[in-house]
């Protein structure tokens, strides 16, 4: 059960990074001779075109990472908090449903 619950819980994850991370921005980066060395072999490992693709990607790991450690600990608080509901599929379907709504109501105000 929390596999099938994990499942959803990493969609809801990924709805979440979608919908706030709606535009682009440009740093520049500057790193050791090595350090560019071994970013190049990644990309070409990993078939990636550029090195910022390898870096987008570490990002958006440590971001999911991080937002799921944020979201299991409010989970514990959550069941430390009372006495526990039965969670159904229908209950989740209707989280997801919600923060799907919820994150298109965002992208038209960020539209206007």
């Amino acid at each position: 059960m929390y596999k099938q619950n994990r499942n959803r819980y990493s969609l809801l994850l990924l709805l979440w990074i979608l919908c706030y991370n709606t535009g682009m921005s440009t740093i520049q980066i500057t790193l050791p001779e090595p350090l560019q060395r071994f970013v190049q072999g990644r990309v070409a490992e990993l078939g990636l075109d550029r090195p910022d693709q390898y870096v987008e990607q570490l990002l958006e790991e440590e971001q999911r990472r991080r937002l799921e450690e944020y979201y299991m600990e409010e989970c514990r608080k959550g069941l430390e908090s009372g006495p526990l509901i039965p969670v159904t599929p229908g209950f989740w379907d209707a989280i997801a449903d919600e923060a799907v709504r919820k994150c298109q109501e965002r992208k038209r105000k960020v539209a206007q």
